[in-house]
């Protein structure tokens, strides 16, 4: 299953099942402390006889076996090739991390989850830049899955003011989407029409201003949802800031 996973991430083959949906998500709570994740719904996979005959196929080729299309599991970072060449402190810092792999044939679901807790954005930015070295020496290193994100292939940044949130320009993977020829990339666009990258903020307090584009504001939460296409073309962008109350 392992195996599986990590051929989808490194060929970028997740990006041509012609519809899909990334979710992101940041919980913060008031001492700076919160949690990460993000969530790619792949499931058009399975309505994409082409894709889906293409990847049994390529599964088979890579490790001699059929795929089971039913399951369940956690694939950890710790398992990956490169966590034995970060250091003890690094190790200690990732070794629980992993993904969560939800895949169902019969249900017509493709789900790939991952949750980052972390005490302050700085430690996040760590954390990100720990999971990017081990990628880095992995097959889902390279391509549009280059980044310590491995949906975006991008490793977000953060900060906190007073009573503010404030992303800052994303830190490219060592192999971003430039690497990709013109041709594979018109591929991937052509594709990637209708997928939508949505992020959700959850603030410790009523939100009082945004600036981030395309942001609905209600309460203490904050939705942004584009268009990947435009995102790769730099149309729009995640960057601003959010200030909210005490409650």
């Amino acid at each position: 299953m392992r195996k599986f996973v990590l051929l989808l991430l490194s060929t970028g083959m997740l990006f041509l099942t012609s519809c899909f949906d990334i979710v992101e998500e940041v919980y913060l709570n008031k001492d700076g402390s919160g949690t990460y994740t993000t969530k790619i719904d792949a499931s058009g996979l399975f309505s994409n006889p082409f894709m889906k005959s293409a990847l049994e196929e390529a599964a088979k080729e890579e490790g001699g076996e059929a795929v089971n299309m039913e399951q369940d599991s956690l694939m950890y970072y710790r398992d990956m090739e490169g966590f034995s060449d970060l250091s003890d402190g690094e190790k200690a810092k990732v070794k629980d991390l992993n993904m969560r792999i939800q895949m169902s044939e019969s249900k017509s679901e493709f789900l790939i989850t991952s949750s980052i807790p972390f005490n302050s954005f700085e430690e996040l930015a760590e954390l990100h830049e720990i999971i990017n070295k081990v990628q880095s020496k992995n097959e889902s290193g390279g391509g549009l899955m280059g980044g310590s994100n491995p949906f975006t292939g991008t490793s977000p940044l953060f900060k906190q003011g007073k009573r503010e949130l404030i992303r800052l320009a994303e830190k490219t993977g060592s192999d971003s989407d430039t690497d990709m020829d013109d041709e594979t990339m018109d591929m991937a666009k052509m594709f990637m029409a209708d997928a939508h990258m949505t992020t959700i903020y959850h603030l410790p307090g009523k939100v009082k201003k945004c600036d981030i584009p395309n942001a609905e504001v209600n309460g203490s939460t904050v939705t942004i949802k584009n268009s990947l296409l435009d995102m790769m073309d730099k149309k729009v962008t995640q960057e601003g800031s959010i200030k909210y109350g005490r409650k």
